[in-house]
C-alpha cells in the first residue's frame, strides 16, 4: 500500500494535470506478472466509479507496463523519433481481458507520463 500512497501523492504534487487517483489504482486490474486484484467481472462496476478518463488509463495502465518492461514500446518509440510528432494514436490489447485499446497521442503521452511516475 505505501507504494499506491507514494506514487498517487507524488502525482497529487507534481503532476496536476492529471488525476492523482490513475496512480492510486494502477494495478487494480492487473500488473506485469499477470495478476490480477480485481476480477473482470467487477469492471463495470469501477468504471462508474471513475471519470472516464481515470478509467481509461487505469484500464490501459498494466498494457502499458508490460510494454515498458519487456522492451517492446521504447525501443519501437527510439527507432521512430522523427515520426513521433505525427502520431495520431496507437491501440494496443488491456492484460486483464485482452481487450483492444486505442489511445489518442495525447493520451499515450499522457500514460507514459504516469508510468514515468510509477518508476520513482
Amino acid at each position: 500500500m505505501d507504494h499506491l500512497y507514494f506514487v498517487a501523492d507524488y502525482g497529487y504534487v507534481h503532476y496536476k494535470e492529471v488525476s492523482p487517483r490513475v496512480l492510486f489504482l494502477h494495478s487494480i486490474m492487473g500488473v506485469g506478472t499477470n495478476i490480477f486484484p480485481m476480477d473482470a467481472e467487477k469492471i463495470p462496476k469501477l468504471k462508474s466509479m471513475l471519470t472516464s478518463f481515470e478509467y481509461k488509463h487505469i484500464a490501459a495502465f498494466p498494457s502499458f507496463i508490460r510494454l515498458i518492461t519487456h522492451n517492446k514500446l521504447l525501443p519501437e518509440l527510439t527507432k521512430r523519433i522523427t515520426e513521433l510528432d505525427s502520431l495520431d494514436s496507437i491501440t494496443f490489447h488491456r492484460i486483464i481481458d485482452n481487450e483492444p485499446m486505442t489511445f489518442s497521442s495525447e493520451d499515450f503521452w499522457i500514460a507514459l507520463n504516469y508510468q514515468v511516475v510509477h518508476m520513482l
